[in-house]
């Protein structure tokens, strides 16, 4: 086991966080929930996937034409969005809206390929009023999908109502506008592999996933010295245990008296070249003074030898 200032690492084609060395990184696993477990031991990043999520809520902002004429051009308007089933496969959701006969009203549908399954539950109107503020429905309307690849009925929310007031919320509009969609927000999420690494202060390792989501993977430990001077140099950064250094304490960085992880920065010397210089420019004068006294000494030996002859 050897002990290094230099974090330095990579992924090796093992999924092990290693030095320019090899020698791989140690530190706390986590479990599938984030949660650190307490044994030391490698961190390997690519053996960790992200659980996908099935999609339980969903919302869309939009407008819908006000000035829509039923059976006429724009009269027919549709929005999709991609809701999860529960093992992550992606559901194309279309929501198609219809203008109706009734004033500032449209009634809507939803329907997903076939081959993704079938909506059994779905539909209704909206009713927008005068100002194109929409008013009804007066519930969340609740979509049913079955024969999904998970091969369960997955239920999805249609969020309308704020969750504050429980009135109509202003996503929809029905302003005399061409129909558009500006946003598309939903809870679920796809299966995800580690895409990237970051490393915290305290040392956590969090995982960067495919489908987006982050999560605590590991985390780096600190070793602390009671002589840290006594600690047998092994080179290329690496230092080993000694009877001078004591045996180490091993925990979480910035307890016990550990330092900090400082990602993604490289250590300054710690050499004052200010001072450095002064020195250096006092030794030449110092060896200038040396090498004219050893000159001086040589030319009068040089003038008592000529008296002698």
């Amino acid at each position: 086991t050897y002990y290094t200032r230099a974090g330095q690492f990579i992924m090796d084609d093992e999924g092990y966080l290693v030095n320019p060395s090899g020698y791989r990184l140690q530190g706390y696993s986590a479990d599938d929930s984030g949660n650190l477990l307490t044994t030391v031991g490698d961190l390997n990043v690519a053996q960790i996937s992200s659980a996908p999520l099935a999609t339980e809520n969903f919302r869309i902002v939009a407008n819908l034409d006000g000035s829509a004429v039923e059976n006429e051009p724009g009269s027919v308007y549709a929005s999709t969005i991609t809701v999860y089933d529960s093992i992550g496969s992606a559901i194309p959701l279309t929501l198609t809206f219809t203008k109706t006969a009734t004033a500032g009203q449209w009634s809507w549908d939803a329907s997903v390929p076939a081959s993704m399954g079938t909506v059994s539950s779905a539909g209704g109107n909206l009713q927008f009023n005068e100002l194109g503020v929409l008013t009804d429905p007066t519930s969340d309307p609740t979509i049913l999908i079955d024969g999904t690849p998970s091969g369960a009925q997955l239920s999805v929310d249609w969020n309308i109502l704020d969750p504050t007031s429980g009135a109509p919320s202003a996503d929809l509009t029905g302003y005399a506008a061409a129909n558009d969609t500006y946003g598309l927000f939903q809870d679920g999420y796809a299966p995800g592999t580690v895409e990237s690494v970051g490393i915290e202060q305290d040392g956590q390792i969090v995982g960067l996933f495919t489908n987006g989501q982050t999560r605590t993977i590991g985390q780096v430990v600190v070793a602390d010295f009671v002589s840290p001077w006594g600690l047998t140099k092994m080179g290329k950064s690496l230092f080993a245990e000694s009877m001078s250094s004591g045996q180490a304490t091993i925990g979480e960085a910035g307890t016990g008296g550990r330092g900090s992880i400082a990602s993604n920065a490289l250590e300054m010397s710690n050499v004052d070249m200010a001072s450095e210089f002064v020195r250096m420019i006092t030794t030449q004068r110092a060896y200038q003074a040396n090498a004219r006294e050893i000159s001086t000494s040589d030319e009068l030996l040089a003038e008592l030898m000529m008296i002698k002859r």
